[in-house]
């Protein structure tokens, strides 16, 4: 069945979430095993693990921090800088 300009984009295995963002497939396991906590949602479909592009941006985008504010996220950074203003 041929796809539609409008469908969602493909999900990824863990090789190709591993190589989208960097790590090692062996930390996207480790993350899924017993740190699922840090790392990015992943859906199962049976036996096989896929990861949705859309999560993993958001997982990353969760993530960024600016420097200097350690721990604060770009949202928190300013609500911060908004208060003291």
């Amino acid at each position: 069945m041929p796809r539609s300009k409008a469908s969602p984009e493909p999900l990824m295995n863990t090789a190709e979430a591993a190589r989208y963002l960097n790590l090692s497939p062996v930390t996207l396991r480790c993350y899924r095993s017993g740190h699922a906590e840090h790392g990015p949602p992943f859906v199962k479909i049976n036996r096989e693990v896929r990861y949705v592009p859309a999560s993993l941006r958001e997982w990353i985008a969760a993530r960024e921090r600016r420097p200097g504010r350690s721990g604060m996220t770009h949202a928190k950074a300013r609500i911060v800088e908004q208060a003291s203003q």
